[in-house]
């Protein structure tokens, strides 16, 4: 007979419901990532555009948070898809669309809608997707095992 686990059923199913505790781990981590680079990174570019007498609303400034933001959200989905050993990709779209909707929150909660909102959401998933792949591609080349294979 199977050991037992502590709550009740084998120790398969535990060991299933800890990988997806873990994953939603992964990604709160990753969320914690892209948040604080993206405070930090925004009190650069803010800084650099007060020094420099630069408005905030200006093309140079959307332009420069629109390549921040997208650096910083490739960087989460990375950093979801290392620590994710069983779909790193999955787990990072998962964080790009968790940042699209907080990204749609702040546009309701703020009444800041523009029309830029929607590509630009779409870019950050895009861009955490990409993360993934690369994190899912140094996964394959150490040799880590897949999901069929443990």
């Amino acid at each position: 007979m199977p050991p037992r686990a502590a709550i009740g059923g084998n120790v398969a199913d535990s060991k299933r419901a800890l990988l997806e505790a873990l994953k939603a781990v992964n990604i709160v981590v990753g969320l914690v990532v892209v948040g604080v680079a993206n405070l930090v990174v925004t009190f650069a570019i803010l800084s650099v555009l007060w020094l420099a007498h630069i408005s905030y609303a200006s093309p140079v400034a959307i332009v420069a948070n629109t390549i921040a933001g997208v650096a910083i959200s490739a960087l989460g989905g990375y950093v979801v898809g290392r620590l994710s050993r069983r779909a790193p990709l999955t787990s990072s779209i998962i964080l790009g669309c968790l940042e699209a909707s907080l990204s749609a929150a702040r546009v309701l909660i703020t009444h800041s809608w523009s029309w830029t909102f929607v590509p630009y959401a779409a870019v950050i998933i895009a861009a955490t997707a990409a993360g993934g792949y690369l994190a899912s591609r140094q996964h394959a080349k150490a040799g880590s095992p897949g999901p069929e294979e443990r």
